[in-house]
């Protein structure tokens, strides 16, 4: 319903969908990725494809299941294993840059 209120507000608006970073959970003591992450980011491109809107994966771009820890160890992402530091979203914001810009092309 959401795609179809910006369509209605915008019709000649491009809409790009922004999916789920990984993200950590602690599982018995070892932070693990959280399992729902995958098969979200599957259903959100399915529904951007049908609906004709682009996706990007954030999930994919961090390195898929299991990069929010590399993502930490780099200094990128927090110690709760879910928000980014600023390095990391100025890093996620130069990717996303980048997939706009070669969307356009």
């Amino acid at each position: 319903r959401q795609i179809q209120f910006l369509r209605t507000c915008a019709p000649q608006a491009d809409i790009l969908f922004i999916g789920p970073s990984d993200m950590l959970i602690n599982d018995r003591g070892t932070m693990r990725s959280h399992p729902m992450v995958p098969y979200m980011d599957h259903q959100l491109k399915r529904l951007a494809q049908k609906q004709h809107i682009a996706y990007w994966s954030l999930y994919d771009m961090m390195g898929g299941e299991g990069s929010m820890v590399e993502w930490q160890q780099q200094g990128l992402a927090g110690e709760d294993g879910i928000h980014f530091t600023k390095k990391g979203a100025d890093l996620v914001a130069e990717k996303l840059i980048e997939y706009i810009e070669d969307w356009k092309h």
